[in-house]
C-alpha cells in the first residue's frame, strides 16, 4: 500500500511537471520565442512520444516559425499515432509540405480534403490551385481558381485566376479580370500591379506605365520593390533613359542584366561595320562604315557616320565616300503620345560627283497600338552606270503599324520617289503577322507584300542604271525566330512566295522568290558588342516562272563599345 500511494506521488509530481513544461512552453509562443519553446516541446515529445495532441500543437508552433518540414514530420507522426486525427490535420499538413515546395505531396492530400471534409473545401481548393500552379499545371490551376471565383466575394480566387491568365500569356483574358476586381477593389495594390504587368506583357506598354504609377502612389516601398518591371515596361515604351533613372541600384540578377542593357542603350558609343555584297548583274559593293553616337539628357542625341564604299561592276570601279550627320529628340508623353522628330544632312563623293545628303524622319506613337512614320530624303542608286548618270531621287514615305489584336498586327505603307529624269515611281507595301510563341525561342509569322509603278519605264534616257520595270509585284510569307543561347541572341528569317513583273520592253513575267537572313549578336565584354549577319534573295528559283531571275547575297560584320 505505501509503495502504491508513493507511485502515485511520484506520477502526479511527473504530471505536474509535464503541465508546468507546457504552460511553460505556451508562455513562449505568446511571446512568439518559437526557438526557445519547440526546445521545451522536444523534451515534453520524447517524454510522451505517444500524446497526438503535443504533436499537433509542437507541429502548429514549427508551422509560425516556418519551419515547415518539422512541422510536416510531427503532422504526420501524429496521425500515425492516432488515424483518428487524420483530418484535423490533413490540410494543416498539406499546407506545410506545399510551403516547403514539396507540391507534388500536397496535391493529393488538397484533393483528399475536399472529397472529405466538406468544411474545409474552399480552403483546400486555393491550397490545391496554389500547388497546381506552383507545379507548372496551369490549366488545371486554372480550373480550380475559375470554380472559387463563382463567389464574386472570393478575391483571392479571382486574383489567382488573372494571375495564372497571365502566365499562360493571355494577357487580354488577364486585363478584364484585373479591371473588373479593380471595379469593385479600386485600391486592391495586387491588382494594379497584375494589371500594369498584363497590360506590359501584351504590348500596351503605355498604358502599363500609367498603371504602374498608380499602383505605387504614395508606396514607396512597392515602388521599391516593381523598379525592374517598371524600368522594363519603360524601356519597352522607348524611353530608355527613364528606364535607367526607374531601375536605380535595384538588386537581383534581372536587374543586372537589365541595367546592362539600359547602360549599352544610353550610351555613347562608337562602332565599325563592314559589308559586301554581290549580285547576279556583276555588282560587287564592299563598304566600311564608322560611327559615333552621343546623347544629351532626355531623349536627345546626335549621330556622326562615315562611310567608304568601293563599287565594281563588268570590270568598272567606283570609289563613293559618305559623310552623315543626324540628330534627334523626344517629344510628348505617355499619357499624350510620344514624337521622334530627327534630321540627317551629309554630303556623298563618287569618284568627283558630289551632291548633298538630307532626311526628315518622324515616328508619332499617339498610343501603344498605333505607330505612324514619315519620311522624306534624297538618295543615290549605287550602280556604275547609275553613278555615272548621276541619278538621284527624292522620296516621300509614310507608314502605319497598327496592332489590332493581341499578338497581331499590320503595316501600311505608300511612298512617291522621282528621279532627276522625272520619272515617278508610286510604291506600296503592307505587312500582316502573328506573334505565334512569345517564350524562347520567340517565332512570328506572316504575309508580305509590296508592289510599285513607274510613270515613265522607258525613262528619259534609255539605260541610267537604275531597275525599272513598267509593273512590279511581290507577295511573300514569312517566318522569323529568334533565341537567347549562352550570351548569343540569335535570330532567322526567311521568306518565300511569288513577284510579277511587266518589264517597259517586254511581255509580263512571274517567278519564284525567297530570301533569307541569319545574325547572331554577343557581349564580347561589358560595353562591346559584337553582331555578324548573311543574307541574300532569288527571284529565279523555289518556284518555276517566266522570269529570268535575279540574285543578291551579303554579309557583314559590326562591332559597337559603349564607353
Amino acid at each position: 500500500m505505501i509503495k502504491l500511494l508513493s507511485l502515485l506521488a511520484t506520477l502526479s509530481l511527473s504530471i505536474s511537471a509535464i503541465a508546468a513544461d507546457l504552460n511553460q512552453a505556451r508562455l513562449l509562443v505568446d511571446q512568439k520565442r518559437y526557438d526557445e519553446a519547440l526546445a521545451v516541446y522536444e523534451v515534453l515529445i520524447a517524454a510522451q512520444p505517444g500524446q497526438s495532441d503535443l504533436l499537433i500543437e509542437s507541429g502548429r508552433v514549427n508551422a509560425w516559425a516556418d519551419r515547415h518540414s518539422e512541422a510536416a514530420k510531427l503532422y504526420m507522426q501524429a496521425i500515425v499515432v492516432d488515424p483518428r486525427r487524420r483530418y484535423d490535420v490533413l490540410l494543416s499538413l498539406a499546407w506545410q509540405l506545399a510551403w516547403g515546395g514539396r507540391h507534388d505531396e500536397a496535391i493529393p492530400l488538397f484533393r483528399e480534403v475536399v472529397q472529405q471534409v466538406p468544411a474545409q473545401k474552399t480552403e483546400a481548393l486555393h491550397g490545391l490551385a496554389e500547388s497546381l500552379a506552383a507545379s507548372n499545371q496551369l490549366l488545371p490551376a486554372l480550373d480550380v481558381y475559375r470554380t472559387l471565383s463563382v463567389d464574386p466575394a472570393d478575391l483571392k480566387a479571382r486574383k489567382g485566376e488573372a494571375r495564372i491568365l497571365g502566365w499562360l500569356e493571355r494577357h487580354d483574358e488577364a486585363i478584364l479580370r484585373y479591371r473588373a476586381i479593380l471595379d469593385t477593389h479600386p485600391g486592391d495594390k495586387e491588382a494594379q500591379i497584375g494589371l500594369a504587368r498584363a497590360l506590359n506583357y501584351s504590348g500596351s506598354h503605355f498604358e502599363a506605365v500609367i498603371a504602374y504609377a498608380a499602383a505605387i502612389e504614395n508606396d514607396p516601398a512597392l515602388a521599391r520593390d516593381t523598379r525592374t518591371e517598371r524600368a522594363t515596361a519603360l524601356r519597352w515604351a522607348g524611353l530608355e533613359d527613364a528606364a535607367l533613372t526607374t531601375l536605380g541600384d535595384a538588386p537581383g540578377n534581372d536587374s543586372v542584366s537589365l541595367r546592362s542593357r539600359l547602360g549599352q542603350e544610353t550610351a555613347p558609343h562608337v562602332r565599325a561595320e563592314f559589308e559586301s555584297s554581290w549580285d547576279s548583274d556583276d555588282l560587287d559593293i564592299d563598304a566600311l562604315g564608322l560611327g559615333w553616337q552621343q546623347r544629351f539628357g532626355f531623349g536627345r542625341w546626335l549621330d556622326v557616320s562615315a562611310r567608304s564604299a568601293y563599287i565594281d561592276q563588268d570590270g568598272d570601279q567606283i570609289d563613293g565616300r559618305q559623310l552623315l550627320i543626324k540628330g534627334g529628340t523626344r517629344l510628348g508623353s505617355v499619357e499624350q503620345g510620344l514624337f521622334w522628330p530627327a534630321l540627317t544632312v551629309g554630303v556623298r563623293d563618287y569618284d568627283g560627283w558630289q551632291t548633298a545628303a538630307w532626311k526628315l524622319q518622324g515616328r508619332w506613337l499617339p498610343a501603344d497600338f498605333w505607330r505612324i512614320d514619315l519620311e522624306a530624303g534624297n538618295d543615290v542608286v549605287e550602280t556604275i552606270d547609275a553613278l555615272k548618270e548621276e541619278v538621284t531621287i527624292t522620296a516621300v514615305a509614310a507608314s502605319t503599324d497598327w496592332r489590332f489584336a493581341p499578338r497581331w498586327s499590320a503595316t501600311l505603307g505608300g511612298a512617291v520617289l522621282r528621279f532627276d529624269d522625272d520619272n515617278r515611281r508610286t510604291r506600296l507595301t503592307g505587312r500582316v503577322e502573328h506573334v505565334v510563341k512569345t517564350a524562347q525561342p520567340r517565332l512570328v509569322l506572316g504575309l508580305e507584300g509590296m508592289g510599285f509603278n513607274d510613270s515613265d519605264p522607258t525613262s528619259t534616257i534609255d539605260d541610267r542604271g537604275y531597275y525599272n520595270p513598267e509593273r512590279y509585284r511581290e507577295l511573300k510569307f514569312f517566318a522569323h525566330a529568334e533565341h537567347e543561347t549562352d550570351g548569343w541572341l540569335l535570330e532567322a528569317r526567311l521568306a518565300l512566295g511569288k513577284l510579277w513583273e511587266t518589264p517597259w520592253f517586254a511581255a509580263s513575267d512571274d517567278s519564284g522568290l525567297y530570301a533569307w537572313q541569319l545574325s547572331a549578336a554577343r557581349d564580347l565584354a561589358p560595353g562591346l558588342r559584337l553582331r555578324l549577319y548573311a543574307g541574300g534573295s532569288d527571284s529565279s528559283a523555289f518556284l518555276q516562272g517566266t522570269g529570268s531571275g535575279y540574285t543578291r547575297n551579303y554579309l557583314g560584320a559590326s562591332l559597337i563599345w559603349f564607353y
